[in-house]
């Protein structure tokens, strides 16, 4: 029994041995390894373009081994040639290389442990176009508003940037903020792309320069004013029950692609109507057009009054309801449309005489739709006020007098 609990306690205590000396080693292995990490960290092939004009990069290759010295550095050069450089135990070296194609460069760093450091540089279209970062952020995926940061390196080099080719360049002091209808009241935006680009360049005290662009695909600028035209007018005045009416035809011109809504507005903006069709006029109106894009929400506006004015439009002073005022009417016949609600009504008509030097002689008419005349004919002399009855089937009025004469009045009896 004895033994047996001899044999238990070596046991015991050879366990605790072994774990103290793992637990030693372990530390041992990993200050080794740690060691290793801070060894290999202190070895590394930089790169640093300093120029992209006229799309050539100039670029500064820095390798670093302060560990161990660097003992040469390999690179193959742009015509697939081997190029070797003794750097007899530095622990820096930096090189300038250039670069007029795209293509894959690879620099091997040898330090004097012959130990290899090697490192890729790929240049494509995407590397030459992000050499400066520009990032936009947005609240929605295409905005009207967006925070710009540029992410120049750090240097002393000067740093520039402009929104749109005909921008002018400001000093980066940090994150700014753009917006949509600022850059196109400025006119900023790219015409050909519709898109918005900002420019980023930075200068050192060489005058070397790397300038990029970057075409910004979530802040929205294209869109199109409405424009508003008369696109008819009628050929002559409207005589309704409520007085004279001249009709004029309106078309607005929207941005019509998808995800545009487009609306007028007869009330100064106060009601908002989605516009579907060519719309008509017989007053003196201000008409406003919006286009809104669904996504963004850019909006578009124009605005322009329209006074629809028939090509043989009676003078607004002939139906003010005001018989003081006039319409002069040089030596020729004066037309009106018949409006519906103006059938089997009363029009009560005032002319008078320019000049009584001359006899007057005034003739009004009613014609159908084929021209011919309708209902009573009247004729009369000198200054008259005549009430006629309009004929059911009458479509068109006319007044002919033989000289000069005022139309002093023109319109339907209650």
């Amino acid at each position: 029994m004895k033994i047996k609990t001899k044999n238990v306690l070596w046991t015991v205590v050879l366990i605790i041995f072994l774990l103290l000396m793992f637990a030693l080693n372990y530390k041992k292995i990993s200050n080794i390894y740690l060691n290793k990490k801070a060894e290999k960290s202190n070895s590394n092939i930089t790169f640093q373009v300093y120029s992209n004009e006229n799309n050539i990069l100039k670029i500064l290759v820095t390798a670093k081994d302060e560990q161990n010295g660097i003992k040469r550095i390999v690179y193959i050069d742009e015509n697939g040639n081997q190029k070797e450089i003794d750097c007899y135990g530095k622990t820096q070296i930096a090189m300038d290389y250039e670069v007029k194609q795209n293509g894959e460069y690879e620099f091997k760093m040898i330090n004097k442990k012959d130990e290899e450091t090697k490192e890729k540089l790929v240049v494509d279209d995407n590397y030459r176009n992000n050499l400066i970062p520009i990032y936009v952020s947005t609240e929605k995926d295409i905005d009207i508003n967006g925070n710009v940061t540029i992410e120049f390196p750090e240097s002393n080099n000067k740093k520039m940037y402009k929104i749109g080719k005909n921008g002018t360049w400001t000093e980066y002091k940090g994150e700014f903020t753009i917006n949509s209808y600022d850059i196109i009241e400025k006119n900023l935006q790219n015409s050909d792309t519709k898109k918005v680009d900002i420019y980023a360049k930075m200068q050192d005290e060489a005058k070397n320069v790397v300038q990029i662009k970057k075409e910004i695909e979530n802040i929205d600028v294209d869109i199109e004013e409405p424009q508003i035209n008369i696109i008819s007018v009628d050929n002559y005045s409207t005589l309704t029950s409520d007085g004279v009416i001249n009709n004029g035809k309106v078309s607005i011109n929207y941005d019509n692609r998808e995800g545009i809504l487009n609306y007028y507005s007869i009330d100064n903006g106060n009601t908002w109507i989605e516009y579907d069709n060519d719309l008509t006029f017989n007053n003196v109106t201000n008409i406003m057009a919006k286009s809104i894009k669904s996504k963004s929400g850019l909006k578009a506006e124009s605005s322009k009054i329209i006074n629809p004015s028939a090509k043989n439009a009676i003078g607004v002073y002939a139906y003010d309801n005001d018989i003081d005022t006039n319409y002069l009417v040089s030596n020729s016949s004066v037309y009106m449309i018949i409006d519906n609600s103006a059938i089997g009504k009363k029009v009560n008509i005032l002319v008078s005489a320019v000049s009584l030097a001359y006899g007057m002689q005034a003739n009004i008419n009613f014609f159908d739709v084929n021209g011919d005349v309708v209902g009573d004919s009247y004729s009369t002399v000198y200054t008259t006020n005549l009430k006629m009855k309009i004929p059911d089937n009458a479509v068109k009025i006319e007044i002919s007098v033989n000289q000069s004469y005022y139309l002093n009045d023109l319109r339907i009896e209650e």
